[in-house]
Parts: C-alpha cells; structure tokens; sequence
C-alpha cells in the first residue's frame, strides 16, 4: 500500500453533520449539479469527504471537483444566490488508494477494511478521506469507487 500525491484541488461542496448519508447524498447532489449548471461548468469528478471517523454522525461533504478555469464562474453564482454550497480548497497531499466494486451498501464495511490494512502496513490514516466514484450505479461495469485516505 504505497501512498500517491494528490495535487490541490477546489471542490464545490455541500458539507453538513448527518446520521443518514443516504438521505444526505440524494439531497446535496442534486442542489450541487443546479449551481454547476448555473455557472456552465462541468465537474471534473463526483466524490464525497469524510472529516472524521464516523460516530452516531458522520462530518460529510458531498462535493464535485473543479478544474482550476472554473473556480470562478462557480464563485460567481455561489456569490449572486442563495445556495447552501461552498468553496473548499485542498491542499497537495499524499493518499493510500483503494478500489471497491461493490453495492454501496458494502462500503462502510470496505472503508473498516481499508484502515485495517492501512494500520498494518505502517500507515497513520488522517480524518480526511474520500470517495471517488469512477462508475456510478446503472453505468456499464459500475458501481465503481475509489476511497481515498490521506497519510
């Protein structure tokens, strides 16, 4: 388990504290694509942070990643209405990787996996981890996620 740099990058987020991420997701999506579309801007990937190691709650950001041309048109309609979205920039970093393709309801299972594993092999986890999802449910060869953890 090598770690990989991650490069900085901006995402549009929708960051609450929830105990149902399902519930979270199928209402911040849909909220996040309505700004995208406002600014004419096509994300780069579809992801969701975790903030800290889930409780009764969970720290969460659903969140679409920007190319760095389309920071601003995104800042500009974040700025002219009132959406509940926000700006979150990420510094350079390295992770650990981890491909899952499986039913999302298997990934609280695989992320206790993913720590296990990254523990043995000498890593030091940080809270922040995250979601990439490659395929999404429906696409051909999907549900397809990468979880990413910082170290």
């Amino acid at each position: 388990m090598e770690p990989r740099p991650l490069p900085r990058h901006t995402v549009l987020a929708l960051r609450r504290e929830v105990t149902d991420l399902r519930t979270f997701f199928d209402a911040a999506y849909p909220v996040l694509a309505r700004v995208l579309e406002a600014a004419g801007v096509v994300p780069a990937a579809c992801r969701a942070y975790y903030f800290s190691a889930p409780d009764e709650s969970f720290d969460v950001a659903a969140a679409f990643v920007l190319s760095d041309a389309h920071r601003a048109a995104v800042a500009t309609v974040l700025d002219a209405a009132e959406y509940p979205a926000q700006l979150l920039d990420f510094p350079e970093g390295s992770a650990v990787v981890a491909r899952f393709e499986q039913d999302y309801a298997m990934l609280p299972e695989a992320w206790n996996q993913f720590e296990t594993a990254l523990r043995e092999s000498g890593h030091d986890p940080s809270e922040v981890a995250f979601e990439d999802y490659v395929l999404m449910p429906g696409q051909d060869g999907g549900p397809v996620t990468d979880l990413y953890w910082y170290v």
